[in-house]
């Protein structure tokens, strides 16, 4: 199975509907697992919700937030 992984603030610089329009038409899109990780407390999560493959699951996950890991640089 295909599996893609988009990490991103859900804030694009470019056209993200009609490309996800296409990866959604398109055969391995239809069939990737497709996940979301948004970065950044104002990140858009309507917008990742339409990437995702499931998005009654990242409704979810998302309204019960939990910190992973903790990054120092």
């Amino acid at each position: 199975t295909p599996t893609l992984v988009l990490v991103s603030d859900g804030q694009p610089t470019d056209a993200a509907d009609s490309a996800i329009r296409a990866l959604l038409a398109s055969e391995r899109g239809k069939r990737a697992a497709r996940l979301a990780l948004a970065i950044g407390d104002d990140a858009d999560v309507e917008m990742l919700r339409r990437f995702v493959a499931n998005p009654l699951r990242f409704t979810e996950m998302a309204a019960k937030p939990a910190v992973l890991c903790t990054l120092t640089i």
